[in-house]
């Protein structure tokens, strides 16, 4: 029985792990899929459009990681006060 249980957690916490790395690829494809299209924008003589677009996934982009690094932070308990 504790066999079992030891084997489900290890796949959940594998599956995790998984989904976790597919994120960040998907997300790593994505921004670099924008940021060609900017570039391509912009060679093609629409710089304000390919600018906007550039600015708008790179501010995306710091957004999504800094908000990621601060749902990763434990929360820090409140002191226990003293009567």
């Amino acid at each position: 029985m504790i066999d079992r249980e030891l084997t489900r957690e290890y796949r959940l916490e594998w599956f995790k792990n998984i989904m976790q790395a597919a994120g960040l690829i998907a997300g790593l494809v994505v921004a670099i899929v924008f940021l060609l299209v900017a570039a391509g924008l912009v060679r093609g003589g629409h710089g304000i459009a390919g600018s906007f677009i550039a600015t708008v996934d790179l501010t995306a982009l710091v957004s999504v990681f800094i908000y990621g690094v601060k749902q990763n932070q434990p929360a820090i308990a409140p002191a226990p006060q003293q009567d």
